[in-house]
């Protein structure tokens, strides 16, 4: 008899939750936006060989470019609400880029969100709350910051790509084919995600888990996370990343200011290359913003990037603008190689 009533109960259970999304739509919509961009980039990189080994220097030397580049996305967003307080939300984003004279394609945002007020849960291709904001918030999104002097390959200079970490490498949109979903539980100004991927293809794995509590009280704001991906072939791990992130910010009228840190490890390197972190802050007032991050990495080198921006309307409109942006930004390894770069970034922009 126990048995039978438990069975009863947990149908009776499954039954309300399911009922809880049935066809009583109240209202349904459906919109089509998007934005083009097209930037003018112009920048120079030294190289200085400082080491002995040489082995991310290997010789003296500088490159210079000049370069177009833009992007167009089409965002395209549906959304249900029913009269007994769920919801059913769809976007779709392809994007369609123009670097170096070349076209390609790809896509942002691209998924499938259902629940209700208090708790949802997110399936497809999404970016997770960002624990190291930078570029939006004071770069205006030019990407400028994201160049920064490691990370530009050239005559006499092979790139080195781990200085500094920024708690994103489970944050989304890493492959077109990771399973990536997260669950969202909202509780007044506090919001919870609880983000995870994972991939199995011919033989290799990848996992990852990112759970993330924010506070957003308009004026004051706090995020906290933990960030973790692995990829493993049989027993041998190609990557395995494990940190954390916390941002902290505040806005007053049209001043806004954040300070970020993140800490991290690449467990599948030697010892002297594992640990790594970054530290930043940035802010922003009107069409001004501006800031300084350092990253380091330890017995490896490190790195301190300054960057701002500033941004006007274009031909008076309050939907296309022209950010000017520029950084400078300066990588010196441990051995005494040095690495400089200088950019400067005109974006048009033109949202619709």
């Amino acid at each position: 008899m126990m048995k039978t009533s438990l069975r009863m109960s947990v149908v009776a259970g499954l039954t309300a939750f399911l009922v809880s999304f049935g066809a009583t739509a109240a209202e349904k919509t459906f919109n089509v936006g998007g934005w083009a961009e097209y930037d003018i980039t112009t920048g120079k990189t030294t190289f200085t060989n400082g080491d002995t080994v040489g082995t991310r220097v290997t010789a003296d030397g500088s490159v210079k470019n000049t370069l177009e580049g833009g992007r167009v996305q089409l965002t395209a967003k549906a959304r249900i609400d029913n009269d007994h307080g769920t919801f059913v939300e769809a976007v779709a984003a392809p994007r369609f880029y123009f670097t170096d004279g070349k076209q390609s394609g790809a896509s942002g945002d691209q998924y499938l969100m259902f629940g209700r007020k208090t708790w949802d849960i997110k399936l497809g291709r999404f970016e997770a709350i960002d624990l190291f904001p930078y570029g939006k918030q004071a770069g205006r999104d030019t990407d400028v910051a994201l160049q920064r002097a490691n990370e530009v390959t050239g005559t006499g200079h092979t790139g080195h790509t781990l200085l500094g970490y920024q708690a994103n490498k489970m944050r989304g949109r890493n492959s077109d084919d990771v399973v990536q979903g997260a669950a969202h539980f909202n509780i007044g100004k506090t919001q919870v995600e609880l983000g995870a991927g994972y991939k199995d293809a011919n033989g290799t794995k990848t996992t990852g888990v990112r759970p993330v509590v924010k506070f957003d009280a308009g004026r004051f704001r706090i995020a906290a996370g933990y960030d973790a991906l692995a990829t493993k072939t049989g027993s041998t791990y190609s990557q395995k990343w494990e940190g954390f992130g916390i941002t902290a910010g505040t806005t007053i009228g049209t001043v806004s200011a954040n300070f970020n840190v993140a800490q991290g490890k690449n467990k599948t390197t030697t010892d002297s290359d594992k640990k790594m972190s970054s530290y930043g802050v940035n802010g922003s007032r009107g069409r001004f913003g501006a800031g300084y991050i350092h990253d380091k990495t330890t017995n490896v080198g490190k790195q301190d990037t300054l960057y701002a921006a500033y941004t006007v309307p274009l031909m008076g409109s309050k939907d296309a603008t022209v950010t000017f942006a520029a950084n400078t930004s300066k990588a010196k390894y441990n051995g005494g190689d040095t690495a400089k770069n200088n950019q400067f970034r005109a974006r048009f922009n033109y949202n619709f």
